[in-house]
């Protein structure tokens, strides 16, 4: 569940509290164990998800694990909304999945041969997570909302010096592997 807080600090502990996104009321799961998140300039929110939690409260559902089990069955990714400026709740239909982790693409660029890295975790749906976005579209000259710094986590792309003496995905050094990305977001409208 996402939550919007407004306070006024001079006039504290004058305090509102709204909810934004209520994960327990939506069937869909539409967003799954919200994480991180940006509030744009252009007035939407971007989520990421992170698995976190492997089930709903009840423990009765999964939230990640691929076609067939979940009732959501993306990969963790990022999903945005816009939220209404006056109500400051959600804008239903608003919600668009702008990314998923693709983990087709298992590298250590550490070693040799970096297509020789090893996905402990291969069958874990969400064990990759995106962790930490910016919208960097005012550092660029781009409209509000169409440029994000985001980063990967790999989970399961670690002790890699199990499979590769030579690499540097260890404990002592990188731990994980991951990536940092410049995500573009066209217009919706186009």
């Amino acid at each position: 569940t996402l939550y919007a807080i407004t306070t006024d600090f001079g006039n504290f502990p004058n305090v509102e509290l709204k909810v934004l996104y209520d994960g327990n009321q939506d069937k869909t799961r539409t967003i799954r164990s919200p994480d991180n998140l940006v509030w744009s300039k252009a007035g939407m929110l971007c989520v990421q998800e992170d698995k976190a939690e492997d089930d709903t409260a009840s423990q009765d559902e999964v939230l990640f694990n691929g076609p067939g089990v979940a009732v959501n069955p993306n990969e963790a990714g990022i999903v945005c909304f816009d939220v209404d400026a006056n109500s400051n709740v959600a804008v239903p239909g608003s919600f668009e999945r702008i990314a998923s982790v693709d983990r087709s693409v298992v590298k250590d660029a550490s070693i040799d041969d970096p297509e020789t890295a090893i996905d402990r975790n291969l069958h874990q749906g969400g064990a990759w997570e995106s962790s930490g976005i910016i919208d960097v579209s005012e550092l660029f000259d781009e409209e509000p909302g169409t440029l994000f710094i985001v980063n990967v986590q790999a989970h399961g792309i670690d002790y890699q010096d199990s499979f590769n003496l030579d690499s540097r995905i260890t404990d002592d050094d990188l731990v994980e592997g991951g990536q940092l990305i410049l995500l573009t977001r066209d217009d919706k409208d186009d």
